[in-house]
């Protein structure tokens, strides 16, 4: 898996590569997206990134679905240097799920 993270222009693209693994609900919350983005998370860790899988709605001040997560700095304070990755098609498309049809996926980054 390929993670390309460009905060400068609001994106994060995910791409398959040889010999990635197809990814099926967890049986937690009934998501692909949930796996899918611990995997991103993963991969951005290895490229130095400190980030965090995490619920949306445990960060103060969101008001979203109690399901949906993000991909965030671990110290969210509101600097310039930190970022967060979330899936803006949540409601109508699991990126897990896209993901495994089109062998990639764009998630949006704050």
């Amino acid at each position: 898996m390929k993670v390309d993270l460009n905060i400068e222009k609001g994106y994060c693209k995910v791409t398959k590569e040889k010999g990635d693994k197809y990814f099926t609900r967890s049986g937690y919350s009934g998501q692909i997206e949930t796996v899918f983005m611990h995997h991103v998370k993963l991969q951005l860790i290895e490229q130095g990134y400190d980030v965090i899988k995490k619920r949306i709605a445990d960060d103060p001040g969101n008001l979203v679905d109690d399901r949906q997560h993000w991909i965030r700095t671990r110290k969210w304070k509101g600097k310039d240097n930190e970022f967060a990755i979330f899936n803006n098609q949540w409601s109508i498309e699991d990126s897990g799920e896209a993901f495994n049809k089109t062998g990639e996926y764009t998630f949006n980054v704050i």
